[in-house]
């Protein structure tokens, strides 16, 4: 939706997919409770040629535009559909090692 509102206006935005490798992921909705990440599932398992990059405990950060631009000018082959979307639809991308939920979604008030 942002980049469509700044397209119109003749604008730019700057989109940004935050992915966590392992650990355990909250949600928004209090009766569900915490669950542990799976990258091999799922729409994440599709993002597969990144993760065989990482390694270690370091956060990894990835210019998908220079990477849209190679396969706009055929310079990079790519099949995965979803990961296509992925670089279509985002301008950067980052891989955490582990991620934690955050206590504020973890916790009830009574």
């Amino acid at each position: 939706m942002v980049s469509n509102i700044t397209r119109s206006n003749y604008e730019e935005s700057l989109s940004i997919m935050i992915i966590g490798e392992s650990g355990m992921v909250g949600s928004i909705f209090k009766p569900f409770p915490p669950r542990p990440v799976n990258i091999q599932q799922g729409l994440l398992s599709h993002f597969k040629p990144f993760y065989d990059i990482t390694e270690g405990k370091s956060w990894y950060m990835f210019d998908l535009v220079s990477i849209r631009k190679k396969i706009k000018s055929k310079k990079i082959r790519l099949e995965n559909i979803q990961l296509r979307r992925l670089i279509n639809g985002y301008d950067i991308f980052v891989v955490i090692p582990e991620v934690t939920p955050s206590k504020l979604l973890t916790t009830t008030n009574h």
